[in-house]
């Protein structure tokens, strides 16, 4: 264990509680007080909110007595610290079958070439596990080559709990944001980074018109995006519910006379009117599926008859927030009121093009086509 930690995370700590193996249901008091220790640390140490604390442990219906009572453990006491909990399987790739995996609570974690190197060669050092004792009948290896086929995967799985659902799942609360725009200068690189200046040109460059009467963003954070669609609206509204990020937006924007910075508790809290363009953009990841829906029926009643949404969503999973951002775009899809008319797809964001239907293109509104 030591050895394969310093392999895949060599900065991390471990701590070793010396229960007996077979038995830790007689010692369920012992791990409850070490989890609940460890969750206390976290939270006093990174000053975070609980909710950004993942707790990962063995999957309660792996077949295993200890893995089982360590999942449930880790489950009753995550969630009453109100921190994320995800269960792995370990044994189910050993007796499952595909029937076995609960796929409606299943998440995938692509994991990239370092990683994956790194997970390989923590595995490797668990030679009384991969390997053979010695030719003895009986002696031959616990994780046998089809069993080891999964852990060799680019992709881990994990379960969510029964207990929470994409529909249970909480949205991203107002703290969180308020705490992450008020410690950090640059919040997501927006300012420094080459990969949101090139994305915000992508987005930029999607936009079907040269110009919009009236444009809502949702999500604005500090107004960096916002200060380029004002030159592209003649009156834009930009939304967020931090108020650290609208202080922030504000200085951005001096001078700005079409735009309107308002405070508003997406999704329950919306701005009147009606708008040609609204924006999408890194925000719907931060719903459960249930405020998600909201959302898309509030925006559905604010966009023009000839509008556009644009939408813009890192693809990659945080097991943090409560939905993806490849399932907004799936939910956002599946909206029978309007349709995509352009997607650009890439390994790291998505970013799409909807209009209500019937919509129309960009040479069919320039008149170069019926």
């Amino acid at each position: 264990m030591r050895d394969a930690l310093g392999v895949v995370a060599p900065t991390a700590t471990l701590r070793l509680l010396h229960l007996p193996d077979g038995t830790l249901g007689d010692h369920e008091d012992d791990l409850t007080a070490a989890l609940q220790d460890e969750i206390a640390a976290l939270t006093g140490m990174t000053d975070a909110a609980s909710h950004r604390i993942l707790v990962a442990s063995p999957w309660t219906g792996d077949g295993h007595r200890d893995h089982r009572i360590v999942g449930a453990l880790a489950e009753r006491v995550a969630t009453e610290a109100g921190a994320t909990v995800r269960g792995y399987p370990i044994w189910l790739w050993h007796w499952g079958t595909p029937a076995d995996v609960p796929w409606d609570r299943a998440e995938v974690v692509t994991l990239d070439d370092a990683v994956h190197d790194a997970k390989r060669r923590a595995l490797a050092v668990h030679d009384s596990q991969l390997r053979p004792l010695s030719d003895a009948s009986g002696d031959e290896a616990i994780v046998h080559d089809g069993m080891q086929e999964h852990f060799a995967r680019y992709q881990e799985i994990l379960i969510r709990p029964e207990s929470v659902s994409r529909e249970a799942a909480a949205s991203t609360p107002r703290s969180h944001f308020e705490q992450f725009f008020a410690t950090h200068d640059d919040p997501w690189g927006f300012r420094s980074s080459w990969y949101e200046h090139r994305k915000r040109e992508l987005l930029l460059a999607t936009l079907p018109r040269a110009t919009y009467d009236a444009g809502l963003e949702l999500g604005c954070a500090t107004g960096i995006l916002t200060s380029r669609l004002a030159d592209r609206c003649a009156h834009l509204v930009a939304v967020d519910f931090a108020e650290e990020a609208l202080t922030a937006a504000a200085r951005e924007l001096v001078g700005r006379d079409n735009v309107t910075l308002q405070t508003a508790a997406l999704p329950h809290e919306w701005p009147d009117g009606e708008y040609d363009l609204v924006l999408l953009s890194e925000i719907g990841y931060f719903w459960n599926v249930a405020d998600l829906d909201t959302a898309i029926d509030r925006i559905t009643q604010s966009l023009a008859p000839t509008g556009h949404l644009i939408a813009c969503h890192w693809r990659h999973p945080m097991p943090e927030n409560p939905t993806g951002g490849d399932e907004v775009h799936e939910r956002l899809r599946a909206n029978s009121r309007w349709q995509s008319v352009a997607v650009h797809i890439e390994k790291d964001f998505v970013l799409e093009v909807f209009s209500p239907y019937p919509a129309r293109s960009v040479a069919q509104e320039m008149g170069m086509l019926p």
